[in-house]
């Protein structure tokens, strides 16, 4: 996959380098670089680029997972800046 294709299928799909990375499980950083040709773009991300070229969802629910995952953060931090625990009536 060249650069340009990268960036093609990014903004076909309506997504920041930000969203793609995110997709990616990688840093914005070597999105950038993939598109500016400063960095390879691996066999497997480019792979994985055509795959979610075809399941744009894919992005839509890892959001969602993280959303989840920081709520759930959040409340834990919460609880423990309070004194408390799990499973601990307080």
């Amino acid at each position: 996959m060249t650069p340009d294709e990268l960036k093609n299928i990014r903004k076909g799909l309506g997504w920041t380098q930000m969203d793609m990375a995110m997709a990616l499980d990688m840093s914005r950083k070597a999105v950038v670089e993939m598109e500016g040709g400063k960095a390879a773009i691996e066999h497997r991300t480019g792979l994985a680029v055509l795959y979610l070229a075809e399941h744009p969802e894919v992005l839509t629910e890892r959001r969602a997972l993280l959303q989840e995952f920081a709520q759930r953060v959040g409340i834990e931090q919460a609880m423990a800046a309070q004194g408390k625990t799990r499973g601990r009536i307080g």
